[in-house]
């Protein structure tokens, strides 16, 4: 059996890199092919403190760094799973890793699940660094609009493995009379909750007889700021706010709810969760045109695709879905027929089966030949 060392950040804290790196190393279909072993990494307290600067976190990449080693040295893997930050400090801190596993000679995959590489390689000394990590390496990307972000560096291969999620909400029409529009994320400002705030108010001035529900734990933006931003805009008997709801809750959210309002971004979110978990639901989403959003979401298809720049147009997309509730059934429709034929956790594992078994077998025809 062909040992994997799986290097991913696993919760907490919790969002969706991390919840995806979960259900992969605890799925039954690749602990019964490979022999797997995990390298958790774990830098952030919470939420807020993803992408700061701490001495905390210069202790753990030591201590992270000297346990790869010992682990490169008793594991021996075939391979190397590395769930890698692909922009900022995050990246030179994981630039570290990956030396560490060229050293030890370790044939080597990175999960990409960001963007921003392009843009980041326009610096001289990133270009060589980015080089030096990513050349010869494997590279497993989300969505054929990321392939644009990494055209500049030079993997052996690439593959393209959409996410998947677990089967936790029910399909079904929308509850009779529901008009509820639905902001569900980590309270993060680039995450759009205060646009979604906006779109409402606008809304309100045209028309009565729709609610609002805004559900999220603390992120950089606290639920009592977006109460007050609520409550200047005299809209308190409108929009509902909850904290961050998990498991059934969640998706009782989801499936209450008439549509999915999610004005993102946020620059390293890539495959939002929380659209396949409404597309799970049968429940259409209004979104914006950010990072591989457009590949999931189709304009006019399952859902409603924004220009951020534009991003007052949701408010016309909201209103006509209020107007045609059939359009909004048809849009849920498809985008749980979409979800059910790429995005299941059973289609993700298999993606992931055979992704490493061709890296593997790659390797062993490159041995050979040599």
């Amino acid at each position: 059996m062909k040992k994997i060392l799986f290097m991913v950040h696993v919760p907490p804290p919790v969002h969706g890199a991390a919840l995806r790196n979960e259900s992969l190393f605890m799925s039954s279909l690749l602990r019964n092919t490979f022999d797997i072993r995990l390298h958790k990494l774990s830098f952030a307290s919470d939420i807020n403190d993803i992408g700061k600067f701490s001495i905390r976190k210069i202790w753990r990449t030591i201590v992270y760094a000297i346990r790869l080693c010992y682990i490169l040295l008793i594991f021996r893997p075939n391979l190397a799973y590395f769930g890698i930050s692909p922009i900022g400090g995050a990246f030179y801190r994981d630039a570290l890793f990956a030396a560490i596993l060229r050293m030890f000679r370790v044939r080597i995959t990175y999960h990409v699940r960001g963007m921003g590489i392009r843009n980041a390689m326009q610096n001289g000394v990133n270009r060589w660094l980015y080089h030096f990590v990513f050349d010869n390496a494997y590279l497993i990307i989300l969505a054929p609009s990321q392939t644009k972000d990494i055209e500049e560096l030079y993997p052996r291969k690439t593959f393209i493995v959409p996410n998947g999620i677990k089967m936790e909400g029910r399909f079904g029409a929308h509850p009779t009379g529901s008009t509820t529009f639905l902001f569900l994320s980590n309270l993060v400002r680039k995450k759009g909750v205060f646009e979604f705030i906006d779109n409402v108010k606008a809304l309100s001035l045209r028309r009565n007889g729709f609610k609002a529900r805004i559900v999220g734990a603390d992120g950089d933006v606290k639920v009592e700021e977006v109460r007050r931003r609520i409550s200047e805009l005299g809209l308190t008997t409108c929009i509902q706010v909850d904290g961050g709801l998990y498991g059934r809750d969640k998706f009782a959210a989801l499936e209450e709810c008439f549509c999915l309002v999610f004005p993102t971004t946020l620059s390293h979110e890539l495959f939002p969760g929380v659209i396949l978990e409404a597309m799970q639901c049968g429940r259409p989403v209004i979104t914006t045109a950010h990072a591989a959003i457009p590949d999931i979401v189709e304009d006019g298809i399952n859902g409603y695709v924004i220009d951020p720049s534009r991003i007052q147009q949701m408010v016309d997309r909201m209103e006509y879905l209020l107007d045609h509730p059939d359009t909004a059934s048809s849009l849920g429709v498809n985008g749980r027929e979409k979800f059910e034929r790429l995005y299941t956790l059973e289609q993700f594992e298999m993606n992931m089966k055979q992704t490493f078994e061709t890296i593997l077998n790659d390797d062993i025809k490159s041995t050979n030949r040599g």
